[in-house]
């Protein structure tokens, strides 16, 4: 499998993270109960092949030693119980035919995959890390909203598909050949050494994610891979980005308080750097070298802004091959302790246009001369000191006489509320809800969205489906969990310049759902009832009415259901036509408990 497949195989899993992202309950065919209807789930994983069951739930509590699930046909294993109480499984070795989808279980061993494999996991934890080496066979690997404490490693001929983890310690590591692609994910713990690891004929795209504390962030070395490294966010890691390779897209990207450099390149070529922040390192903003004299190609290094860095904002070391073209443009170097661009080697045919050095310690340019048409010019940062890179109104850097925008960001701290006249937020069932109008809607060639956590200064951009209706705009941020708050806004490019639109909105903290009836209404009731229930995860639930004797009345919910807030009616009517006046029973039982509420029925 090589990186040119990577379109086919994403393709490919488009329906698993669609089942596994979306919020309607699947009807299930066959379904058993751990311990209920077989004692253990090794009995069930035994049976599997030869029987109809294609759903598995397991009790809350169940610990299961280990686990040798193979053979695996279409199937969805499914834990009971909340974070604190799910069923727990020791080591795993695992295989299926077609896809087989592991939900709210806690693996406390190592996962590993033998032969043909497509598994998914969906709000797992997994402590003990997960295996998939060369075994012949391609495999699929998928997890949605899982927390990771250990190593995800997958070595040769294998697709490996994150969105929206958290990586507690955890890491990411691809070898050989395969597709890796992590999405809006969290790398946290500090002292860890690095959390994505790609090495070989690989494809990559790694976007929206946030890595803190890492000694390594992203260090990727590709032989024929394409990788995207774009809009994620760095924080206090060693090196935030180590790229080795051609074939590398570097886009987007804030990078802060780095122990050594911010990006570290060495022989990328037919690649582009560009639209990057990098600030406050402990060494060099952006480093590239290109010393391989058989190599070539193109490398644009563009429009990137590197400020307070402890070395130079730039460093280069480019000797590529004749028949290469590098150009380093529109970029700025603001400052920095050293040097704005400090050429430490060789400098081989490079282009160097349009590019602004100020206020940095060593000087503007040192081992190069600067273009006729670079600038040393104080760009009139918004607040820079707050890690706020955005161009005042006046700049000259929003439209420099023939070269336009230069750096990372556009204009960004006038008064530009006037250009919205409708931007809100509010928490949904699935997430936040985010609403906007432009005063002018064909004013700006491009609008998005960005998104940080509430008091941080890094923000990241969303890459979320949007809907119309008329002129205003609506997206649902469905990574947002419920209890972080989080401040969005808008960002919108009017030719070469990006502009922050108005002021951020926050979307504030929810205590976390808890299975409960929040609502019976109205009541007393002479016709239809209203019942509103909460569940913190998908369930298996029932709902139904009895009355004052204890005589089952009707059913209103039977199945799983997924995480949320929903709402039912019952009309008031049973098997026998409209219910008599009296007192009622609402019981929601649920894994591992039952709530119960009371209604009046009045004529």
């Amino acid at each position: 499998m090589t990186h040119r497949n990577v379109q086919h195989w994403f393709s490919a899993t488009a329906c698993v993270l669609a089942a596994l992202m979306g919020s309607t309950a699947p009807a299930y065919a066959h379904a058993v109960t751990i311990p209920d209807d077989i004692p253990t789930l090794q009995a069930a994983m035994d049976s599997i092949f030869y029987s109809t069951i294609d759903t598995v739930f397991v009790r809350s509590g169940v610990t299961v030693d280990s686990l040798y699930a193979v053979n695996l046909p279409q199937l969805t294993v499914i834990g009971l119980g909340d974070s604190t109480v799910r069923p727990a499984i020791g080591p795993m070795t695992v295989n299926s035919s077609t896809l087989a989808t592991f939900i709210n279980l806690r693996f406390s061993g190592g996962i590993r995959t033998v032969g043909h494999a497509e598994i998914a996991f969906r709000d797992c934890r997994l402590d003990g890390g997960l295996v998939s080496y060369i075994d012949g066979d391609p495999r699929i690997v998928t997890l949605v909203d899982c927390h990771v404490t250990s190593g995800i490693l997958a070595v040769s001929d294998v697709l490996v598909d994150i969105e929206s983890c958290w990586f507690d310690g955890g890491s990411v590591t691809l070898l050989q050949d395969g597709e890796l692609r992590v999405m809006n994910c969290t790398f946290s713990h500090v002292g860890s050494g690095t959390a994505v690891r790609a090495a070989g004929d690989i494809g990559v795209v790694f976007h929206g994610n946030r890595i803190e504390g890492h000694t390594i962030g992203v260090d990727a070395l590709t032989s024929s891979g394409s990788v995207e490294v774009s809009g994620n966010t760095f924080d206090q890691c060693r090196v935030p980005i180590l790229a080795n390779g051609n074939g590398f897209v570097i886009d987007d990207n804030v990078i802060i308080h780095s122990i050594s450099d911010g990006i570290s390149c060495t022989n990328i070529l037919y690649s582009e750097i560009a639209r990057n922040i990098v600030g406050w390192s402990g060494g060099c903003g952006i480093q590239v070298q290109i010393d391989d004299p058989n190599n070539y190609g193109t490398l644009d290094i563009k429009n990137n802004t590197s400020f307070g860095n402890a070395g130079p904002g730039f460093e280069l070391a480019v000797q590529p091959a004749d028949n290469s073209s590098v150009s380093f443009t529109h970029n700025l170097s603001y400052g920095n302790h050293g040097f704005g661009l400090l050429s430490s080697g060789p400098i081989g045919p490079t282009t160097q246009s349009c590019n602004d050095w100020f206020a940095n310690d060593s000087g503007a340019v040192a081992g190069i001369a600067p273009a006729p048409d670079d600038l040393t010019l104080d760009p009139r940062l918004c607040d820079p000191d707050s890690g706020d890179v955005h161009l005042k109104e006046g700049s000259p850097l929003l439209a420099a006489a023939g070269c336009g925008l230069i750096g990372a960001l556009g204009l960004g701290c006038a008064n530009t509320a006037v250009l919205v006249t409708l931007f809100t937020v509010d928490r949904t069932a699935d997430g936040v809800r985010i609403v906007w109008r432009l005063a002018d809607p064909g004013s700006f060639a491009q609008t998005w969205l960005e998104r940080t956590v509430f008091g941080s200064a890094s923000w990241t951009r969303l890459d979320i489906a949007l809907a119309r209706d008329g002129d205003t705009m609506v997206a649902l941020d469905r990574s947002a969990v419920v209890d972080r708050s989080y401040a969005y806004r808008l960002v919108a490019r009017d030719g070469d310049r990006t502009i922050v639109l108005g002021e951020p909105v926050v979307a504030a903290a929810l205590a976390p759902l808890v299975f409960a009836l929040t609502r019976i209404s109205p009541n007393p009731c002479p016709g239809p009832l209203h019942i509103e229930f909460t569940l913190p995860r998908d369930a298996a639930v029932d709902i139904g009415l009895c009355d004052l004797a204890g005589r089952h009345i009707a059913t209103l919910v039977h199945g799983i259901v997924p995480a949320g807030t929903h709402a039912i009616e019952w009309s008031g009517i049973d098997r026998h036509g409209p219910a008599p006046a009296g007192l009622y029973f609402v019981r929601f039982r649920y894994p591992g408990g039952v709530a119960t509420g009371r209604l009046v029925r009045i004529r």
